[in-house]
């Protein structure tokens, strides 16, 4: 990406275009991911003291493992969409720069790869969900 990004900015500058749709588009990108690093650092703390708490037995550490889940999920698919946007955007108006079309439409790879993404993110929040959640479970941390 970094290269097509390289190689279109080269081109648009030497025919003297506007580059500033792509950078505002660049951007946007990069504080979304800076958002979504916070977030999973913030998440990341969460989830350990849910851990330490859950390994003593505790049953505080499976109702913050519960919100950790939650949470988790409910943050994921709106950031997940947004990167998704951002990316499909940035890589229309890099597509548009190099006025060059391709083979595959890279915003739809955009799209299902994120989409992926979101699945494999909100997996062991569901896992998560269902087995702390069991009776169980319940019983051996009271």
């Amino acid at each position: 990406m970094k290269a097509v990004f390289q190689e279109a900015t080269k081109a648009a500058r030497e025919e003297g275009q506007d580059i500033s749709k792509v950078t505002g588009a660049l951007d946007s990108l990069i504080t979304i991911s800076m958002v979504q690093s916070v977030v999973a650092i913030v998440f990341a703390a969460l989830l350990l003291v849910a851990g330490i708490k859950l390994l003593k037995y505790q049953d505080s550490g499976r109702k913050l493992s519960n919100i950790w889940a939650i949470s988790r999920i409910v943050v994921a698919i709106p950031l997940a969409f947004m990167a998704i946007s951002a990316q499909a955007t940035l890589q229309e108006e890099i597509q548009n720069l190099s006025k060059e079309t391709s083979a595959i439409d890279m915003s739809a790879m955009a799209g299902v790869g994120g989409l992926i993404g979101v699945v494999l993110v909100c997996i062991y929040p569901v896992l998560s969900l269902i087995f702390l959640n069991k009776e169980k479970s319940k019983a051996a941390l009271k």
